[in-house]
């Protein structure tokens, strides 16, 4: 009732200081709290501190907005930068004086100090102090009184900022309303001994003084926590979690490497580990996640890795001897998995991981297909379920095309294909299998096959093997060629020689290397 009041003393003097401005603050006070809010979420603290000089009524929406957002964009670098950050810093201090004790629901603070490069620059262009030092006292301020607003989602960027001995903020996981904290800053974290209402919770290169007693609070006293993410993390030397909650889990290049891996929980769904190229052997890998639908693991295997069943899991990228850059999608709606194996990995590092070659759909990497032809008499894997296929290779080159061969023969059901090409240089006299070879070996999807992209119409054994797909398949609807502007016409020029035995529409897609790493983001 008393708001509303507000409403219409301030609507009838911002209408009598002109019709345009008074139809401005007009739509904003009549709006609805909630409505209003949603639409300052999207200003920053720099705006909306802007916006509350306009008037009184947006001066206590302002202040009254539980969305707080704060960028390092905010500020610019000048020769006066130091005082222009205290300044700033001093703005910001007013402001939550103001706000009183209205609620914060989200508080998202990124703050980029000096290097020490910008420190020796501002100190040789200003007279004023650097700031920097007094910053994290003052956040960390700001941070607990916006943890006693009720806040619920807090986004903590603090970037070279905290020595080694900062102490992490640990009055964070005493906020009962607290449900997502992502915090980005180099401290020591204590291990927390209250039960955490927490559901996402993210750290960067947080220092974990004691893991053991981490991840057993993580077990048994987050019983909400749905999306773990752990990045460039110190400290860690065993990982043993056990959680009915956990959902995401992901560990990304710990400083050091781990011993071992103990991960226990029934309704994960996503798993992303990756490890450091150089990181030590691991001694034991006990993985139990029976709904598992996403797996990434990039780095070294214990040789006997016990990875349970994956009753349900959609899409695998397992990569070995980690050598160049491996593209995978993110977005696709199918089963998907992806094995890479680097050059130097041979046939022991393949052998545990047979379950994951049941999915829906594979990416494979040369090397991985080489190994897969020496065991062929050996591997007990089943292809049958493999729908959609991708190849990443330099060539369909003579030492290559048998283990293409031993792997399309186990594939009965495939139905999309997908070949690229890696950076690679093949000595252009060895290409000598042609139509009648692909014809006399028969490959089993021949007859399934219904979409076919290939890059590889440049030599003899690739146009023989396009020759093929095409006389031969006869359910092949779609064909995709990717291939340089300059090529089309010799392209087109070569197709025109063969017989299409079905209806297939093709269709001509510019060479962009850039597109594709679009298509296909790595994960981390």
């Amino acid at each position: 009732m008393e708001r509303q009041k507000y409403k219409l003393v301030a609507t009838a003097r911002c209408e009598g200081e002109g019709p345009c401005r008074g139809r401005l603050i007009d739509r904003l006070s009549h709006l609805p709290d909630h409505i209003t809010h949603r639409i300052l979420s999207f200003l920053s603290m720099h705006d909306l501190a802007r916006l509350s000089n306009v008037s009184k009524c947006c001066k206590e929406l302002c202040l009254s907005s539980p969305f707080l957002n704060f960028s390092k964009d905010d500020y610019v670098e000048a020769a006066d930068a130091c005082g222009r950050k205290q300044r700033l810093l001093n703005s910001l201090e007013r402001f939550f004086l103001l706000r009183g004790d209205n609620k914060i629901q989200r508080l998202h603070f990124d703050w980029r100090a000096h290097s020490e490069n910008q420190k020796n620059q501002s100190s040789s262009s200003s007279s004023s102090p650097c700031v920097c030092p007094d910053v994290y006292v003052r956040v960390i301020s700001w941070v607990d009184k916006a943890v006693r607003c009720n806040l619920e989602e807090l986004k903590l960027n603090l970037h070279h900022i905290g020595e080694p001995n900062l102490i992490f903020p640990s009055f964070l996981f005493l906020c009962g309303s607290l449900k997502s904290l992502c915090v980005h800053m180099k401290g020591i974290l204590k291990t927390p001994s209250s039960i955490s209402n927490l559901k996402y919770l993210e750290l960067l290169h947080v220092v974990i003084e004691d893991d053991e007693g981490f991840f057993k609070w993580i077990s048994c006293s987050c019983k909400c926590i749905q999306i773990l993410r752990l990045a460039y993390p110190r400290g860690i030397k065993n990982l043993n979690i056990e959680s009915s909650s956990l959902e995401i889990f992901n560990l990304y290049q710990p400083r050091h490497g781990l011993d071992t891996y103990h991960i226990s929980c029934e309704n994960l769904q996503q798993l992303s580990i990756s490890l450091k190229t150089d990181s030590s052997s691991i001694t034991s890998l006990n993985i139990f996640a029976p709904n598992l639908k996403t797996l990434c693991w990039t780095g070294n295997l214990t040789s006997h890795p016990n990875l349970g069943k994956f009753r349900s899991l959609e899409y695998a990228m397992i990569k070995f001897d980690s050598v160049g850059t491996v593209y995978l999608g993110k977005t696709l709606n199918f089963k998907y998995t992806s094995i890479i194996l680097g050059p130097r990995a041979g046939v022991d590092d393949f052998d545990p991981l047979c379950e994951v070659f049941r999915s829906y759909a594979l990416t494979l990497n040369e090397s991985l297909i080489k190994v897969m032809f020496k065991l062929e008499g050996s591997m007990p894997v089943s292809f049958e379920n493999v729908r959609r296929l991708r190849i990443d290779i330099g060539s369909i080159s003579d030492d290559v095309v048998p283990s293409m061969v031993s792997l399309f023969r186990r594939m009965p059901n495939l139905y999309d294909l997908d070949i690229r090409r890696r950076q690679r240089f093949h000595d252009p006299t060895s290409y000598r299998h042609g139509f009648l070879y692909w014809k006399l070996h028969k490959p089993a999807f021949i007859n399934q096959l219904e979409s076919l992209t290939t890059e590889l119409l440049d030599e003899f054994n690739e146009v023989e093997f396009a020759r093929y797909i095409l006389e031969c398949a006869q359910k092949l609807t779609k064909f995709v060629i990717i291939c340089s502007p300059q090529n089309l016409e010799e392209v087109k020029r070569k197709l025109e020689k063969f017989k299409m035995i079905s209806k297939a529409a093709i269709f001509f897609k510019e060479d962009q290397k850039s597109e594709q790493r679009q298509l296909f983001d790595a994960i981390p």
